[in-house]
């Protein structure tokens, strides 16, 4: 592969990987883990009037969580909070009920129409990936997802969260937001009170979590988060996470429809124009003209310069109707 580094804007290169059944599929979520972040471009009027309204590439987003073996789960909910509907939850299709303990699970927990809920991740990656333009992963490092103090507060908000209502009413709000400027959005988000949410738009239900599993400082306000806001579009959580923790770039998981590369290469050419000028600052390393673009895989603990810039990488998905992936 290619070393891509250097003062001027580098030119953009993209490794692509095709994932064609279950197991590629579970190569990338298995390493997934409590706090990571799934930011969605999905398909549709809906969907492109949050983006409008943001003035961002995403529109909806949702956080990784890992449920633990040996953290005994909530099995009975408010029977009062909104389900999908006028149906109740079902294993078939989300995890609300409370599964009995048994190995650890990989699950997320996102704000729709149908109100808040917990997913299998990988089922919901598979079913979500046909339906949306692109689904980007923000990993989260400085955390242990595998201690049980941090499964005890995963257990709790998802109890507490659980059938909350949908925040059709907070959309107006997110625009007002997006409008605003940076410094004046910083003092607002610093402005929050304890969470206590009785609808939820999925930023606000995404910030709660953030905030309940010590990721974010506690005196966030939830209202003052669109979804782009959680992305290195704007770089806003800098402000507002914990000494020890961060979030990497996006790893992009892509549909490669014509449609989808040209939706893609804007959003690239955004990244590009933004890491401009964060390298035109940076020490050039010896030997390289360009900069290398990593996996999510290959960023371990103690990398060189060269390895710790901005990484960016994409997993390719078949459209085609007549190769479906397997996982589907």
């Amino acid at each position: 592969m290619a070393c891509l580094c250097g003062e001027s804007a580098p030119s953009l290169r993209t490794t692509y990987h095709t994932v064609r059944t279950r197991d590629e599929l579970l190569s990338v979520l298995n390493q997934l883990d409590t706090g990571d972040l799934l930011l969605y471009k999905s398909k549709g009027v809906t969907a492109w009037g949050v983006r409008a309204a943001t003035q961002s590439d995403w529109d909806h987003v949702s956080v990784v969580l890992r449920r633990h073996g040996g953290v005994s789960r909530t099995a009975n909910y408010d029977p009062t909070r909104k389900m999908h509907g006028l149906k109740s939850c079902t294993h078939d299709y989300c995890e609300c009920e409370g599964l009995p303990p048994e190995d650890d699970e990989l699950e997320v927990i996102e704000a729709t129409a149908a109100g808040v809920h917990t997913y299998a991740l990988e089922e919901r990656i598979a079913r979500r990936l046909h339906h949306d333009i692109y689904i980007a992963v923000r990993k989260l490092r400085g955390l242990d997802g595998s201690s049980k103090e941090t499964g005890q507060k995963v257990e709790k908000f998802v109890e507490e969260s659980h059938g909350i209502g949908y925040g059709f009413l907070d959309i107006p709000a997110m625009a007002r937001t997006a409008v605003v400027r940076r410094p004046q959005r910083r003092k607002s988000a610093e402005d929050g009170d304890e969470v206590k949410l009785s609808t939820a738009f999925c930023s606000e239900l995404a910030v709660a979590a953030l905030m309940r599993l010590d990721i974010l400082k506690g005196n966030t306000a939830v209202k003052s988060f669109t979804p782009g806001m959680l992305s290195t579009e704007h770089n806003f959580l800098k402000d507002f996470i914990l000494p020890g923790l961060s979030y990497e770039d996006e790893t992009v998981l892509l549909e490669p429809s014509g449609f989808t590369r040209r939706e893609f290469g804007k959003l690239m050419t955004k990244m590009r124009a933004s890491r401009s000028k964060k390298t035109k600052s940076q020490k050039v390393v010896p030997g390289c003209g360009t900069r290398q673009y990593l996996t999510l895989a290959s960023l371990p603990a103690g990398s060189s310069l060269m390895q710790r810039l901005t990484s960016f990488s994409v997993i390719d998905k078949l459209s085609s109707r007549k190769m479906k992936p397997d996982y589907l």
